[in-house]
């Protein structure tokens, strides 16, 4: 019998919560600004759902990934106390 829970183990919230959510919320107010000054911007991702949501579903990943570089490499390494 197949283990349908497996699906949400770690594995699979891991990489939601270090590069989806971040990533989410540093692109979510710069998209809703985006929206508010340019109203062709907002009327373009209103006549295309699909496309937007790939395209910030991509926008998100990137993001996400550079925030999580800029935060490792601001890490202190293990072991090193102060300066």
């Amino acid at each position: 019998m197949p283990n349908f829970f497996s699906a949400f183990s770690s594995d699979v919230f891991r990489p939601i919560a270090k590069l989806l959510l971040p990533g989410a919320i540093g692109l979510t107010t710069w998209v809703i600004a985006l929206m508010w000054r340019f109203p062709a911007l907002k009327n373009l991702v209103a006549g295309n759902h699909t496309e937007t949501g790939f395209i910030l579903f991509l926008a998100m990943v990137f993001a996400g990934m550079v925030f999580e570089d800029f935060g490792a490499r601001r890490e202190n390494p293990a072991g090193s106390l102060g300066g």
